[in-house]
């Protein structure tokens, strides 16, 4: 009985001994992870895809001066444990990290100044360089934003119609009163709209001049926009100004 006692008591300090040489993740190893930024910069550049759809056209560049932070283990994701910022390839690293499991993460800006973190796990062993996935942050006043592209065109009497070369056209949300903004018809007569709220309602209108006392008149369109990032094509529908 003495000798089953004393055993036990061995096998059981040789556990609490093993459980505190267990280190947990975090600074003081031989292990690297390393990984690359880039910035999907959109500005709300519109481009048309060879179906005849559109498209926003954003420009992807390494991230320089990024902040990216990790995260040790299992630790709450509300809470970083270490950060540094990309250099100017957009490369970074986190050095002399023990063995373990790591999540590493930047930050997409949005139009609306919300921040929305991006993710990468990584599982790293007791030395070397551990490579991240890349990361992809968006940045620009066109992100988490929607569009609108239409057409304008001139209309006679006689049923012709032509592409309003330079015409301007307006758009304000429905409900207000002033402009947001305002565009001019490109060669084909083609006006774009970008940077604005999803699933919103605008108002869109082009104006003409009567040929009697020269009266302005606004000629409207009312137009919903679709999901963050998607654009609503409404040239198939113009908006038609009288020419004189």
């Amino acid at each position: 009985m003495k000798n089953t006692l004393i055993i036990t008591f061995k096998l059981v300090v040789l556990a609490m001994f093993a459980v505190s040489c267990t280190k947990e993740e975090g600074e003081g190893g031989k292990a690297n992870i390393e990984g690359t930024i880039y910035k999907i910069v959109d500005d709300g550049a519109i481009k048309e895809a060879a179906d005849g759809s559109f498209v926003f056209a954003p420009d992807t560049v390494v991230a320089a001066d990024q902040d990216v932070f990790i995260i040790y283990g299992g630790n709450s994701a509300d809470i970083f444990d270490d950060d540094t910022k990309t250099s100017a390839d957009g490369r970074f690293a986190f050095r002399y990290l023990r063995e373990g499991d790591y999540t590493v993460f930047a930050y997409n800006e949005l139009a609306s100044s919300e921040m929305e973190a991006i993710y990468r796990n990584v599982s790293v062993g007791e030395s070397g360089t551990f490579k991240v996935e890349d990361i992809y942050v968006k940045d620009g006043k066109n992100v988490g934003c929607s569009g609108i592209v239409g057409k304008i065109e001139c209309s006679w009497d006689d049923g012709i119609h032509a592409a309003g070369v330079g015409l301007r056209v307006y758009l304000r949300k429905k409900g207000s009163v002033a402009p947001v903004e305002d565009t001019r018809g490109d060669d084909r007569g083609y006006f774009a709209f970008a940077k604005l709220e999803p699933n919103t309602e605008y108002v869109i209108w082009g104006e003409h001049e009567t040929d009697k006392n020269c009266d302005i008149i606004p000629v409207y369109a009312n137009v919903k926009t679709g999901e963050v990032g998607t654009i609503v094509n409404i040239t198939d529908e113009p908006i038609r100004v009288s020419a004189y």
